[in-house]
């Protein structure tokens, strides 16, 4: 495979530099979403063990694949659930009021089905994710400028048709 301008490879290394906690949210995001990462069942206490699912999986996902609209199919997969549900409401201070808004409901929700235990322990890190806003807000933005390049759709396309499988 031609690893020059290698729009995976870029993602691996944006992925490895971000800061071990936002790292551990966004491997658990993925482990709960992404077809091949065989995580489940994690619990949200767990996420720090998705990373070593999120790696490995990174590590082979080139491999394994019988042609490169897999492995296109694969990096897109990628790209929007991470865009989704690990940054759409957390880039602005405003969208960390609404995360926070969110994630109370979403304890109340656990709360008034019985599920009072994982409801005290997602209510017990919200201290530590307003602590982590702004590392959250500066990986946003990282984010944000590699999807805008090595993983802009435009980028993606000449990286396909570069490739062989």
């Amino acid at each position: 495979m031609n690893s020059v301008g290698n729009p995976l490879e870029d993602f691996k290394k944006w992925y490895r530099e971000q800061d071990a906690r936002v790292r551990s949210h966004i491997a658990f995001f993925a482990a709960l979403c992404v077809p091949g990462i065989d995580a489940t069942p994690l619990r949200p206490e767990q996420a720090f063990q998705a990373e070593k699912f999120l790696n490995a999986w990174l590590d082979q996902l080139d491999q394994n694949i019988n042609t490169k609209w897999q492995l296109l199919g694969r990096v897109l997969y990628l790209r929007e659930i991470i865009s989704l549900m690990a940054f759409r409401d957390r880039a602005t201070q405003d969208d960390w009021e609404l995360h926070t808004e969110k994630m109370n409901q979403f304890v109340r929700d656990m709360r008034s089905r019985g599920l009072d235990e994982m409801a005290e322990h997602m209510k017990g890190t919200f201290p530590q994710m307003t602590n982590i806003a702004p590392i959250w807000m500066k990986a946003a933005e990282s984010w944000l400028q590699l999807c805008n390049r090595s993983l802009s759709n435009e980028k993606l396309e000449t990286w396909f048709w570069s490739i062989t499988i």
